[in-house]
C-alpha cells in the first residue's frame, strides 16, 4: 500500500520500507530526538517507534497525550487525598495542559491574604496555624492586602474606621511596607511574618515531605563552602 500525505505546502509519500529520509516545510528528518530542553538537552539515536518513545520518557518527555491527562490527574488526586480534598478538575484547563507539558509534575500552592478590615488577630492565628498544618503542601504564601481607593474593599475599610487618607497612603506602599490600613497593631505583622518564616516555608523537614528536596553543592572556587540551591 502506498500512501500519499500533505504537509502544510509540502508533501510526502509513504512506503513499507525500513528508512527514508525526506524533510517537510525544511526540517530535515532523522533518527536522533533530544528530551527535556533543560535536563536532556543532548541527542540521541533511536532505532524504532518503541526506542523512540521509551527513550523519551527516561529524558522527561511523555509523548502521549492522554498518558499525560492520567499522570496529571492522579498527582492530583493523591496530593489533595492527604487533606481530604474533593477533585474537580477543570476540564478546559486539562485539555490545554497536557498539549503544554511534556512530563507533568503537579505542585501544589496556597495563597493567603493577611489584614482584612474586620480581621481579628486570633482569626489571623487560626490561618496561620492552618498552614502549618499543611506539610503535604510545596509553596504557601502570605501577602498583606493592600487596599486600593475607590473600590469595594476601600469602601469596606471605611466602614469599619479606616481613614480614606490610610487607604490612599496604602496604595503608594511597596510590597514589603505595611499599611496602615491593618486592622491590628504592625508589631503582630511582623512578628506574623517571621513565623510563617521560620516556623513553616524554610522548615527543611517540610520541603523533603512536600518533595522540595535541597541540594547541597560545593563550590569549586572556594572549597569545603557549602551553598544550599533548592
Amino acid at each position: 500500500m502506498v500512501r500519499f500525505i500533505v504537509f502544510g505546502n509540502s508533501s510526502a509519500i509513504w512506503l513499507p520500507i525500513v528508512w527514508i529520509s525526506f524533510s517537510i516545510e525544511g526540517i530535515q528528518a532523522g533518527n536522533s530526538t533530544t528530551g527535556h530542553k533543560i535536563y536532556f538537552p543532548k541527542k540521541t539515536k533511536v532505532r524504532s517507534f518503541i526506542e523512540y518513545k521509551d527513550a523519551l520518557r527516561k529524558m522527561k518527555v511523555v509523548i502521549d497525550q492522554e498518558e499525560r491527562r492520567k499522570m496529571i490527574l492522579n498527582q492530583m488526586g493523591r496530593k489533595l487525598a492527604t487533606i481530604k480534598a474533593e477533585l474537580h478538575p477543570d476540564e478546559g484547563l486539562l485539555e490545554r495542559l497536557i498539549y503544554d507539558i511534556e512530563y507533568p509534575h503537579v505542585i501544589l500552592d496556597l495563597f493567603t491574604m493577611h489584614g482584612f478590615p474586620t480581621e481579628t488577630e486570633e482569626e489571623a492565628m487560626m490561618t496561620l496555624n492552618f498552614i502549618k498544618s499543611l506539610k503535604w503542601c510545596h509553596f504557601a504564601y502570605v501577602f498583606v492586602v493592600k487596599i486600593f481607593p475607590n473600590t469595594d474593599l476601600a469602601k469596606l475599610a471605611i466602614d469599619h474606621g479606616v481613614s480614606p487618607e490610610a487607604i490612599s497612603r496604602s496604595d503608594k506602599l511597596a510590597l514589603h511596607e505595611l499599611p496602615d490600613t491593618l486592622p491590628f497593631d504592625k508589631g503582630f505583622t511582623l512578628k506574623y511574618q517571621a513565623a510563617f518564616f521560620n516556623e513553616y516555608f524554610f522548615l527543611i523537614l517540610r520541603m523533603i515531605t512536600a518533595e522540595i528536596k535541597p541540594k547541597i553543592i560545593i563550590s569549586p572556587s572556594k572549597p569545603g563552602v557549602e551553598k544550599p540551591r533548592l
